[in-house]
């Protein structure tokens, strides 16, 4: 009975909560306009410094083959006059920096060593080793730099050396310890920079910038460092596609300014920002997570203007950022923030909505979903979806759409879901066609298997779908049938089974060597059953999840609410409709297969 009391006022206080509202709607200003550059076909940016572009042109060998080799040119960001440099026809370069003098600098590979070439304006080559430098035989380049002052800073994995490359004199030198970046401040000084701690993508953690011989400036995020400029002496960009936000720095201080929120511009993230002294960015954006989806931009200073701004709150920002970049790209005035619980943990979102502080639109994973909705904290989408002119009920699958219902009601939208079906060759799965888990782990055991999944399938996944799957509780009718031969069978095979699931590294080697007869396998595109094949070495077959109904489980993926503190659920159900409509899926590992039927249907034909 106290457990019934405490949970009444429980609700009881999140509605007096969702009765007092959640925070005003909220505005921030843009003050940036975002113009794609259109860059002719064939040809990629290798630099933008000192107001020039570096051109690189690809050109394919007319030889059949699939090789081709690199031309060169720089032209003003603006436009204007082109400066070709023919003498690095066909070379390979990365790298590639400009000097206060104009001249061109660049790296490649010769003969499984680095090499390092200044073209002047004038034109003709000097190369350089790092022996010219005074490093070892055995050292390896990882960056150079040349700064405005005459010298050139060069990066080993062991060391860091200033070379006055008139006298060709070491001014300094230090040991690095970890990988080390270079980059130029706003006066044209050398600047390294490396992770405070760790060094791979996996590992690192923070961040520190020194000058030579200088004290470091440090900080607990990791960052990006790119060249100052436009009245930052550098300029920050997370490494996290989660917050992608570029920060102007000030190093004498240490203070950051943001200046621009990737997300707000429609940009699922960038790379490479290059600040130009008009006080605009050039960049490299992607509006998805396809690197196909990449293009570069130019953002400009524009009239600062007013937009609404919705916050979406999820702890998996990843996930949402590429839908919500392309929600941003497509609304002028109305855009989506992330609300990034990510790190700090479910517990303090949960805190978070208990105290009333509801963003607009709620990320459902991990959350209790029906105690929300029961609290009046989620908008039922039933009337929102009945007013679309485009989509209707009848245009999705109607067993998708009753399991998400909650009393005839719709709380939450998923970006989609897969199927778990059954795989294996086509003689074992015809074993075990029609049969409960039970019968058929008996079947291929005495056709010689070790057993039905070894050790894939754990025992608290047999009995969910085993619940899903034997119609064991007629909700609607009030009955159930616990007691009968089939529950108890039900939990004699799953009694059977490992309390942890196998590893994906783990299980294949026993499908392989027939200490398991089939896997489980998620189906997310039709390109699955290829990948089956390969996976497999042979012809494949699917079937449900052994029940004598033989249905397929769908496993639905996400789940975005409205939660009633939305004052704009119009521009709230825009972003959400995005899973319900006929848009091809660029992401189908990530959103799932779609509810809309004719989507569904365009995304399994075959070409």
């Amino acid at each position: 009975m106290w457990r019934k009391k405490l949970s009444t006022f429980c609700l009881a206080i999140l509605l007096l909560l969702s009765a007092c509202g959640g925070p005003e709607q909220e505005t921030v200003e843009l003050g940036y306009e975002l113009t794609p550059l259109e860059l002719p076909e064939g040809e990629s940016i290798a630099a933008i410094e000192r107001g020039l572009m570096v051109m690189r042109v690809r050109h394919p060998v007319q030889d059949g083959s699939r090789d081709y080799y690199n031309t060169y040119y720089a032209v003003p960001v603006d436009g204007g006059e082109k400066t070709e440099y023919p003498e690095l026809e066909g070379l390979r370069l990365s790298n590639v920096h400009l000097d206060p003098e104009g001249r061109l600098w660049a790296s490649y590979v010769r003969e499984d060593a680095h090499v390092i070439v200044s073209r002047a304006p004038s034109g003709g080559l000097e190369e350089y080793t790092l022996q010219d430098f005074g490093f070892p035989e055995d050292a390896w380049l990882t960056t150079y730099q040349p700064d405005d002052y005459g010298r050139l800073g060069v990066c080993t994995f062991e060391e860091f050396r200033l070379i006055d490359l008139e006298t060709m004199e070491v001014l300094h030198s230090e040991p690095t310890e970890q990988f080390v970046n270079l980059a130029l401040d706003a006066h044209g000084e050398l600047v390294l920079y490396s992770a405070a701690e760790g060094d791979s993508d996996v590992t690192r953690r923070g961040l520190r910038i020194w000058k030579p011989g200088g004290e470091e400036l440090r900080f607990d995020e990791n960052w990006g460092v790119f060249d100052g400029g436009g009245g930052y002496d550098l300029y920050l960009l997370p490494y996290s596609t989660e917050e992608q936000s570029v920060y102007g720095l000030d190093l004498e201080t240490g203070e950051r300014e943001e200046l621009f929120d990737v997300l707000s511009l429609g940009l699922y993230r960038i790379s490479l920002p290059c600040a130009l002294d008009d006080g605009s960015f050039i960049f490299n954006g992607w509006t998805g997570s396809s690197e196909s989806s990449s293009a570069w931009y130019r953002l400009y200073p524009a009239e600062a203007r007013e937009v609404e701004t919705l916050t979406l709150a999820t702890l998996e920002p990843g996930a949402a950022a590429p839908a919500v970049s392309a929600f941003n790209q497509r609304s002028p005035d109305v855009k989506i923030s992330l609300r990034d619980y990510s790190e700090i943990g479910i517990d303090a979102l949960i805190t978070e909505i208990g105290a009333g502080n509801m963003p607009d639109i709620l990320d459902l994973t991990g959350l209790p979903a029906e105690r929300y909705a029961a609290a009046g904290l989620l908008l039922d989408l039933y009337p929102l979806l009945d007013a679309d002119p485009d989509i209707e009920r009848g245009d999705l699958f109607p067993a998708l759409l009753a399991a998400l219902e909650t009393d005839g009601h719709l709380y939450s939208i998923p970006t989609g879901y897969y199927l778990v079906a059954v795989c294996g060759n086509p003689e074992t799965i015809a074993l075990t066609e029609g049969l409960t888990l039970a019968e058929a782990d008996a079947a291929v055991r005495a056709a010689g298997f070790g057993s039905l999944f070894w050790r894939q399938l754990s025992r608290d996944m047999a009995l969910r779908y085993g619940l899903l799957l034997g119609n064991f509780a007629d909700y609607d009718a009030g009955t159930a049938r616990f007691t009968d031969g089939d529950f108890a069978e039900l939990l004699e095979y799953a009694a059977t089974l490992p309390e942890e699931a196998a590893s994906a590294a783990e299980w294949p080697t026993e499908l392989y060597e027939g200490g398991q007869a089939v896997c489980l396998t998620g189906i997310y595109t039709i390109e699955d059953f290829a990948s089956l094949k390969v996976y497999l070495g042979g012809e494949v077959a699917l079937t449900p999840l052994f029940s004598e109904q033989g249905r397929y489980v769908a496993e639905l993926m996400g789940g975005y609410a409205i939660t009633s503190a939305c004052e704009n659920t119009a521009a709230a159900w825009d972003f959400l409709r995005t899973y319900l409509g006929l848009e091809p899926r660029t992401r189908p590992y990530e959103d799932g297969l779609p509810l809309n039927i004719a989507a569904y249907e365009s995304s399994i034909e075959t070409p």
